[in-house]
């Protein structure tokens, strides 16, 4: 290790380690790199901070044993592919806003902890630079159990990161006596920027799928898809092709005349193109145009329709396309949903235009949409985020049909120090309207909505939901997990028409506390305990949720396929 990597591998472990006094300002992504802009890359290095260092103190090494076995287990991500998701290249200008993003980009790698890029000049008033690329793998190794122990067991192994080639390997077996044949499986591979395009390629194998466009029966499936999206606002192109085949089988013997005997394909493409890649990215828009082919129930909405006693598919062919004029960038933080990594916040203004033709249940009709999002960071440090969708079909041009209306604002104050201890709160608010229905479900209580109460179909027409919720960021740190207990509320209020009075309330008060290691492939683990008054959806009772694995990520894009707006 040169004398210069050596400097930028010290100052990237100080970026990426978390110590007690650390700052929770948010700070803009590209600001490290502004002074270098324009100079030219002569040299790009890549290092990699091992699992004997811990990311929440520079001073603390994991137990030498631990550090042993993790190390023994893991194939760390090989130096060609890290260079495989790389957007600069050698000899060429550095453009401080691309190599934000490329930062980010790699951060929001499943088998990445934490990414930095130090920008190191060659020597005093050069104009040549070298950038190091300097990497924290998560422990991508993983096993999951459930199904109905110890009736019907069901267990999984992962690999996110197979012979350190940013390769997602996931095999699920399932042993069920009441089954024919008793033993299903599934498995599932990934390659992360495939043959360094930026394009992810999945392919899968199910046997342990249930229907939800045809039917309800036990499922077998192939698919494969190829997803780029756009990475970076000085990228050109984003697209991807879905594509699955997928059929019933009579795994629990039921009589011929009430197994439903069915097969059916999805297919789903998209592509678009950003326009203004050449200007500058500072106050500047940029416009992305995308077109979009999908036959297959891409909502994930299924509405039991009673026609005749006969169930039917509610598959729906859809073209369309979508003009969208933006600006986003990203700002720096932590603790919002990590517990002391680096998480990224998008900050930008979209708006964004749909029109197309579907066809459902044999009637066709043409759509129009719009939505509108914007996020930004105050000078304290909170963040806001607003976001209103609206869309409808119409099938002579002349009324509206199965109009939807969606919007959404959510705050998260910045994270208040307490002793070594951080706070932050969120506050969130969000409206959902249907009108005019036609072929479109209902809007019901979704197990999100009030959490711990058993969702509830209802003839929904609105639904005004509002929660609040603090979490508390604890140093604690038994056998590596970190500790952080929240409280909360929830309400919920539907209006619909079978309902005595016009309208449902429900209310939710909430306390657990989440535990993550942020050095391993699973995601966060949550035990909740939730107390519900006495409203509209019954007597006053207490509810217990474990919810595990839990990943959420806060680097949302601004500028995704065409899509129709949910409900």
């Amino acid at each position: 290790m040169n004398r210069i990597v050596k400097k930028a591998y010290l100052e990237g472990l100080k970026l990426i380690t978390t110590i007690p006094s650390d700052t929770t300002v948010n700070i803009r992504n590209a600001e490290a790199f502004l002074p270098f802009q324009n100079k030219i890359i002569r040299d790009i290095y890549i290092q990699q901070i091992g699992f004997e260092k811990s990311i929440y103190d520079s001073m603390h090494r994991t137990e030498a044993f631990v550090n042993r076995v993790a190390n023994g287990l893991h194939r760390r991500t090989r130096e060609a592919t890290v260079r495989k998701h790389l957007f600069f290249h050698k000899n060429k200008p550095l453009n401080p806003f691309l190599l934000a993003d490329n930062e980010r980009y790699l951060r929001d790698r499943d088998f990445i902890l934490d990414c930095r890029m130090v920008v190191t000049p060659t020597s005093e008033g050069s104009d040549s630079v070298d950038i190091t690329v300097i990497t924290r793998d998560v422990f991508s190794l993983g096993f999951n159990l459930g199904g109905s122990i110890p009736t019907a067991p069901q267990f999984g192994v992962y690999d996110n990161n197979f012979l350190g080639r940013g390769q997602r390997l996931i095999f699920t077996g399932l042993y069920d006596p009441g089954r024919n044949p008793t033993f299903g499986w599934s498995s599932f591979f990934r390659k992360s920027s495939l043959l360094g395009t930026l394009v992810d390629l999945e392919l899968g194998y199910s046997e342990l799928k249930t229907g939800t466009i045809i039917g309800l029966e036990s499922e077998y499936s192939y698919s494969i898809r190829l997803n780029r999206p756009l990475v970076s606002p000085y990228s050109r192109l984003a697209g991807g092709i879905d594509l699955s085949k997928n059929w019933s089988r009579n795994l629990f013997s039921k009589p011929d005349s009430i197994f439903q005997n069915y097969r059916y394909n999805m297919a789903d493409y998209w592509i678009g193109y950003n326009f203004g890649v050449g200007q500058k990215l500072e106050n500047q828009f940029r416009y992305f145009f995308a077109v979009r082919y999908f036959d297959g129930d891409i909502l994930n909405q299924f509405r039991e329709l009673e026609l005749g006693g006969q169930f039917q598919s509610t598959r729906l062919l859809a073209y369309l396309g979508e003009f969208t004029i933006y600006r986003q960038e990203f700002y720096k933080t932590r603790y919002i949903f990590g517990f002391g990594r680096t998480e990224d916040v998008p900050v930008g203004l979209s708006l964004s235009f749909t029109a197309g033709y579907t066809t459902q249940l044999a009637q066709s009709r043409s759509y129009l949409g719009a939505k509108l999002k914007y996020s930004w960071v105050n000078l304290i440090g909170n963040i806001f985020r607003f976001e209103l969708q609206t869309g409808s079909y119409s099938t002579n041009y002349n009324s509206l049909e199965d109009a939807v209306v969606n919007a959404r604002a959510t705050y998260y104050t910045r994270a208040v120090s307490m002793g070594k201890n951080k706070l932050r709160t969120m506050l969130s608010l969000g409206y959902v309207g249907l009108f005019n229905r036609t072929l479109s479900g209902s809007i019901g209580i979704k197990l999100t909505d009030l959490q711990g109460l058993v969702p509830t179909i209802l003839d929904g027409r609105t639904k005004f939901q509002g929660r609040i919720e603090s979490t508390l960021y604890t140093r604690l740190k038994p056998i590596g997990f970190r500790i952080a207990p929240f409280v909360g509320a929830d309400l919920v209020s539907i209006g619909c028409g079978n309902c005595t009075r016009g309208t449902q309330t429900g209310y939710a008060i909430s306390s657990g506390v989440r535990f993550r290691n942020e050095n391993l492939i699973f995601g966060t683990v949550e035990v909740r305990f939730t107390f519900f008054p006495n409203s509209d959806f019954g007597q006053g009772n207490w509810g217990s949720q474990f919810n595990e694995n839990l990943k959420i990520r806060n680097s949302d894009l601004l500028v995704r396929a065409p899509a129709l707006v949910p409900y």
